[in-house]
C-alpha cells in the first residue's frame, strides 16, 4: 500500500513540477514588483549644509560700518523696533550705516594786488618772508586779535608761511564772519571757535563799493616836474566803512617825493622785490557819505621819452566794503609839436 502511494506522489510531482516552477517564478516576480524598482528607491535622509553668504565686492562708494544693534525693544529678538530680524544662528543681525566722506573746512583766499609781501609777523614792521602775486590762492590758517592780518600758506612752489594784510586778499568765505571762522594765532581751537566776533566783523556789509577817484594836479606834466597824485576814497553808503586800506604801486616813470593823508590816515612806503615803490594808506573809518584822501607827491623822471603815456593804478577796500580800483593816465609832451604855419 505504501509503495503504491509513493508511486502516485512521484507521478503527481512529475506531472505538476512545471506548473509549480512557473507559479514560484510568478510569485517571486509579483513580490519584487510590490517593492518597486531600484531606481525608484526612496531618497536618503537630507544632508543639511550651511552655505556662507557671498561677500559684497567693495565699490567706489562710502565704506559701510557694521554696528551691532542693541536689544532695546524688550522682545528678546535682538532687533530694534521691528526693523530687523535674527540670523539663522540666533544672533542679532548687524545694522549698516554709511559714513559719508568728511567735509573739508579749509579756508582759502586769493591775492588781489599786483604783489603782496608775506611777512614774518602781523605788521609792516616785520621783515618780508616771501612775495605773493595777484591771483595766488593761499590757505588761511590763523589771524591776529584785531583780525587785520592773516597767517597764510604758502608761497606757490614752497612751504613758506607768513602774514598778509587781510584787506589785500579776497576770501572764499564771508569776510564779515572771518573773526568767527579763523582761529586767533596761538589760541586753543575750541576757544577761538567760541570767540565772539569782533566789532569789525559785526559791521553791516556795505551795499555799494567804495568810490576811488585818482587825479593828477596839475593835470599836465613833463620830465623833471613834480605833481600831486590825489587819491580820494568816498563812501556812498548810509553806514560807515571800517578799516579802509588804499594801495598804489607807482609806475617806473614816477619818483616818490612825499606822502600825506587826511582824516587821521596812516601812510607808508614799501619797496617790492622788483624794486617798485608801493604806497599804503589806512583809515580806521570812512564815514557814511564822506570821503578820505591821500596825496602822493611825485616827480617825473628825466629819461622818459616825449610822446610816452603811462598809467598809475590804485585800489581800495574796507572790512565791510568790496574791492574797487581807480587809475589816471599821464602823458608826456608830443614828439612833434604842431606847425601853425
Amino acid at each position: 500500500m505504501q509503495k503504491q502511494m509513493r508511486q502516485k506522489q512521484a507521478s503527481w510531482l512529475r506531472r505538476y513540477w512545471v506548473a509549480a516552477a512557473i507559479g514560484a517564478i510568478m510569485a517571486l516576480a509579483f513580490g519584487l514588483a510590490a517593492q518597486g524598482p531600484a531606481w525608484a528607491a526612496p531618497p536618503a535622509a537630507k544632508v543639511y549644509q550651511t552655505v556662507p553668504k557671498p561677500t559684497a565686492t567693495p565699490g567706489n562708494g562710502p565704506v559701510a560700518t557694521a554696528t551691532p544693534r542693541p536689544d532695546d525693544d524688550d522682545d528678546g529678538d535682538g532687533g530694534s523696533g521691528g526693523t530687523g530680524g535674527q540670523e539663522e544662528d540666533g544672533g542679532s543681525a548687524p545694522v549698516f550705516f554709511f559714513a559719508p566722506p568728511e567735509e573739508s573746512a579749509e579756508l582759502t583766499a586769493v591775492v588781489t594786488v599786483a604783489t603782496l609781501n608775506l611777512r614774518e609777523g602781523p605788521g609792516v614792521t616785520f621783515p618780508a618772508a616771501g612775495v605773493l602775486r595777484a591771483g595766488d590762492e593761499v590757505q588761511v590758517l590763523a589771524r591776529n586779535e584785531t583780525n587785520t592780518w592773516w597767517l597764510v600758506c604758502c608761497v606757490p612752489g614752497t612751504s613758506d608761511q607768513g602774514w598778509v594784510s587781510a584787506q589785500l586778499v579776497e576770501p572764499n568765505f564771508e569776510r564779515a564772519q572771518s573773526a568767527g571762522l579763523i582761529p586767533v594765532f596761538g589760541a586753543r581751537a575750541e576757544t577761538a571757535a567760541a570767540a565772539t566776533p569782533e566789532p569789525a566783523a559785526q559791521a553791516q556789509a556795505a551795499r555799494l563799493p567804495l568810490v576811488l577817484d585818482v587825479s593828477l594836479d596839475p593835470p599836465i606834466v613833463w620830465q623833471g616836474q613834480t605833481a600831486d597824485l590825489v587819491l580820494e576814497v568816498s563812501n556812498p553808503n548810509p553806514e560807515d566803512v571800517r578799516n579802509v586800506e588804499l594801495s598804489d604801486q607807482l609806475p617806473a616813470q614816477l619818483e616818490l617825493v612825499s606822502l600825506s593823508a587826511s582824516n587821521g590816515g596812516r601812510v607808508s612806503e614799501q619797496t617790492t622785490p622788483e624794486g617798485a615803490t608801493l604806497i599804503l594808506a589806512r583809515w580806521n573809518t570812512a564815514p557814511a557819505g564822506a570821503s578820505v584822501r591821500a596825496v602822493i607827491t611825485v616827480k617825473v623822471v628825466e629819461d622818459v621819452e616825449d610822446g610816452e603815456v603811462f598809467d598809475n593804478l590804485a585800489a581800495a577796500r574796507g572790512a565791510n566794503a568790496t574791492y574797487t580800483t581807480g587809475a589816471v593816465s599821464i602823458g608826456m609832451p608830443p614828439k612833434l609839436l604842431p606847425d601853425f604855419r
